[in-house]
């Protein structure tokens, strides 16, 4: 399993503190204050994939654009199970 990909502590502050797509705490993400070793303590964000979904979809960029990708061809496998089994072994 691939390790998930972080967001920039300015991209998580500019897309969750600012609510710019009115995520909810609790209900969309969850925050976890690190343990720090004499520093200023770090936030953790925490997102539930329909939250990390949105925020790909809605991305004007190429990582935007891969995620999207990945979610249209996974909803395609899961409608069409029989067709993408065909694609994977024929490929």
């Amino acid at each position: 399993m691939r390790e998930p990909s972080r967001l920039s502590y300015l991209d998580s502050t500019l897309l969750i503190n600012d609510y710019k797509y009115g995520f909810e705490e609790g209900l969309d993400f969850y925050s976890v204050l690190s343990k720090s070793d004499g520093g200023r303590p770090s936030t953790e964000y925490f997102l539930k994939m329909d939250t990390a979904k949105e925020i790909a979809m809605v991305e004007n960029n190429d990582q935007g654009r891969q995620i999207r990708k990945y979610f249209i061809e996974w909803l395609f496998v899961i409608i069409h199970p029989k067709t993408s089994k065909l694609l994977v072994t024929t490929n």
